[in-house]
């Protein structure tokens, strides 16, 4: 008995064996499909200020086909033969949340024809713009007058600087900076613009900032009856040790359809000093309110 039960063991083993290695054999080795990062050219009908972005993921499709989000740069194994369509999306995480991948809406999609040929290595350099309907207000801090205004509640003003230690190619020449401390430790700030946005309108809050403090931002609604909404999103502090510039996506539209027609928006910041610190530093550069 025992014997007939190990027998039928490696014959059931045996049986799968050759299964498996024939469904081997009628797989073609694939493509290797090697995806560099996004760069993101000028648009001479958009106003845009510094072209900064952090497109670190990628939606692929080819001939229409999803075949999913993937990190940039990357490989993927694609088991195609011959000429077909791909799309490369940008995609952004919303709010600063890595689990919160999302296409970005106002640039156009890097599309190309490839020839997949079996273990052959393709590589792609995606390109990509503002679509032309893209409409960005922003603060740079180039002009001579910032367009962002100190609340009553706030202990200082934010001011330009140029200071080498912190500036780099994405600034431009200056970005705006407050240092907080025990005597001035609350900044709070609105910009002096506002904006209708509709509803069925794709808009966002973009900022890059380089922070020992944490910092809240978001927008504030007044509709027709001067009733107030607000959207408030934390960019945390980073330590000093590991500080840089780093760029945060924050999506309005679920707020702006809240909020309804008829609604004026502006956009607002603030900083407190944290506990136990005696100073800090707060620097952002290219603010901007993207909606198409």
């Amino acid at each position: 008995m025992i014997m007939k039960q190990t027998f039928m063991r490696l014959s059931f083993a045996l049986y799968f064996l050759l299964v498996f290695s024939r469904c081997g054999k009628d797989i073609p080795p694939p493509s290797y499909l090697v995806i560099d990062e996004f760069t993101l050219q000028a648009n001479v009908d958009v106003d845009y200020g510094q072209l900064t972005h952090a497109f670190r993921d990628v939606y692929v499709y080819i001939d229409n086909q999803n075949y999913g989000v993937f990190p940039v740069p990357c490989t993927i194994p694609i088991n195609l033969n011959g000429i077909h369509e791909i799309r490369l999306m940008p995609a952004v995480r919303k709010d600063g949340q890595s689990g919160a991948k999302t296409r970005y809406p106002f640039v156009e999609h890097h599309i190309q024809s490839v020839n997949f040929m079996p273990l052959d290595s393709i590589f792609i350099q995606p390109i990509t713009k503002y679509y032309s309907t893209t409409q960005v207000w922003y603060e740079d801090f180039e002009d001579a007058a910032v367009q962002i205004e100190s609340s009553a509640l706030s202990m200082m003003d934010m001011v330009k600087s140029n200071n080498p230690e912190i500036l780099t190619d994405r600034n431009g020449n200056f970005f705006g900076f407050i240092m907080l401390d025990v005597t001035n430790n609350i900044w709070d700030a609105t910009t002096n613009a506002n904006w209708t946005i509709n509803p069925g309108q794709n808009a966002y809050l973009e900022i890059d900032f380089y922070n020992t403090n944490p910092i809240q931002t978001g927008v504030r609604a007044q509709g027709p009856l001067g009733l107030n909404n607000w959207l408030h999103v934390l960019i945390v502090h980073q330590e000093p040790q590991e500080i840089e510039w780093k760029k945060m996506y924050i999506d309005l539209r679920p707020f702006v359809i809240a909020a309804g027609n008829g609604n004026i928006f502006k956009l607002i910041m603030s900083s407190i000093l944290l506990e136990n610190e005696t100073t800090s530093m707060v620097a952002i550069d290219n603010i901007k309110l993207v909606y198409r």
